[in-house]
């Protein structure tokens, strides 16, 4: 995997938009070098897994260089959540459990881009940082098992990190 905020051509990092204004709110602790958007292909099919309400979705669509289009497939099994996804983005995102995909669901994208379940490893007081053995682990392992599987494995693979994620199993 590649540093995706590196990937994104003329944006000077990860949390500046296609006009080079800053996006407020970002998380981003650093920012990477650019990449020239000759690296992305002019249609980048992009698998947001964990896809929540759709943020990686609004940050990748407002990354992109000019001239780029991207599709998405989305995945996650909260009803709330799939219901605000759609009326985001006028599409829905599935809500088929993601320990269940397959290597032909999994096959064949550019990037995935991913926010699993940060409890196990959070640093928070309330955080129990169970770690692989917490349960919500399963879909995000399951992830990493089929990933040796895929012919064409994505070229890029983004997740969303909190303290404590670093080092863990």
């Amino acid at each position: 995997p590649t540093n995706m905020g590196a990937a994104m051509g003329t944006s000077a990092c990860p949390c500046t938009g296609r006009d080079g204004h800053v996006v407020q709110g970002s998380a981003s602790s650093g920012c990477a070098e650019p990449i020239e958007a000759s690296v992305l292909p002019e249609h980048l099919k992009v698998l947001e897994l964990f896809a929540g309400i759709g943020g990686w979705r609004l940050a990748l669509e407002a990354a992109l260089p000019p001239g780029v289009k991207a599709s998405f497939s989305a995945y996650d099994s909260g009803p709330h959540c799939s219901q605000i996804y759609a009326q985001n983005f006028g599409e829905s995102c599935s809500r088929r459990n993601i320990e269940q995909l397959t290597v032909k669901d999994l096959e064949g994208f550019d990037i995935w881009v991913m926010s699993p379940p940060c409890q196990p490893f959070s640093t928070t007081r309330e955080a129990k940082q169970r770690d692989i053995q917490d349960t919500r682990c399963k879909a995000l392992d399951h992830l990493c098992s089929m990933v040796p599987r895929l012919k064409q494995p994505p070229r890029w693979i983004a997740l969303e990190n909190v303290k404590g994620f670093h080092g863990s199993d």
